[in-house]
């Protein structure tokens, strides 16, 4: 047991050091690779609002109507099953 406790100890003792180093032995970051070389990201164009149809008196009742059809249809078919 004592074994498993200074293999873990160790195990974090690397793991410190390693952090503590910090990421400059390993070369430029993906952020910073791309500064000085002339690479520009294109700009991000505005959202777009979309035209929303105006339904008539007509058209909502319509609509209305088809659901509760439907609605009251399908409560039909589930008393039907049982």
């Amino acid at each position: 047991m004592i074994f498993f406790i200074r293999e873990r100890q160790s195990a974090l003792n690397m793991t410190r050091d390693l952090t503590k180093r910090g990421s400059g032995s390993r070369g430029p970051s993906r952020d910073s690779s791309t500064e000085g070389r002339g690479v520009t990201r294109p700009p991000i164009a505005p959202a777009v609002k979309q035209a929303v149809k105006q339904l008539t008196r007509d058209d909502w009742e319509l609509k209305a109507k088809s659901i509760i059809d439907e609605y009251l249809h399908n409560g039909d078919l589930k008393v039907g099953r049982g």
